[in-house]
């Protein structure tokens, strides 16, 4: 059974099948709308380096709307709080230059559009994604080492005093694109919701 809030009313049986049943291809659709938009911000991020407003800022209004049709006032809370939810950490990070707001705007939109259980796993696995992808890309370019410390000390300093800070060179961090990890993190969280795509394989 779907543990997302906007399906609890759903596996409740509080309205006729033959709404359950509309209600449910709607918000599985969702689902596919979601990976696609993960799915053009990663081509346009790729591309250009940028993710594009017509992209995230539609879904922003669209996802809670929808929402509220399918499933009335839970269906629009759930989609508003994986709005602002979802888009609070990835603003936190934006107001300390560690992504942009191009990636803000992409996961508050897929919060908007899948609700905050998915949109939060779709960000933590996107978050994953994006760091083995540095550690790897940092083991090639063999600056493993140095970046890892100058992370562990971009920790530190707000804690250290002054005397024992170190500089961090900007040209020592590393910088990711977002896109795909979050192409990723929407992919797996979306097969996570749709086991019979899958699990045939093992069969």
């Amino acid at each position: 059974m779907n543990r997302d809030p906007a399906f609890a009313g759903v596996a409740a049986g509080f309205i006729p099948n033959d709404v359950t049943r509309h209600t449910m291809t709607i918000l599985v659709h969702t689902h596919w709308v979601a990976l696609a938009m993960a799915a053009v911000a990663a081509t346009t991020d790729h591309r250009s380096g940028t993710i594009p407003n017509w992209l995230t800022l539609p879904p922003l209004f669209l996802g809670p709307a929808v929402f509220f049709y399918v499933h009335g006032v839970p269906g629009l809370l759930s989609s508003l709080a994986g709005l602002i939810v979802c888009g609070l950490i990835p603003a936190l990070l934006y107001w300390k230059d560690a992504i942009g707001g191009g990636d803000v705007k992409l996961f508050a939109a897929l919060g908007a559009v899948v609700g905050l259980e998915m949109g939060l796993e779709a960000q933590l696995i996107s978050y994953i994604a994006a760091w083995l992808y540095s550690l790897v890309r940092l083991g090639i370019d063999r600056k493993l080492g140095t970046s890892l410390r100058s992370s562990l000390f971009l920790l530190l300093n707000p804690l250290l005093p002054k005397s024992r800070r170190r500089e961090i060179k900007r040209e020592l961090l590393t910088s990711v694109r977002l896109g795909g990890a979050i192409l990723v993190g929407t992919a797996i969280t979306v097969l996570l919701r749709h086991p019979d795509l899958w699990s045939g394989w093992w069969s």
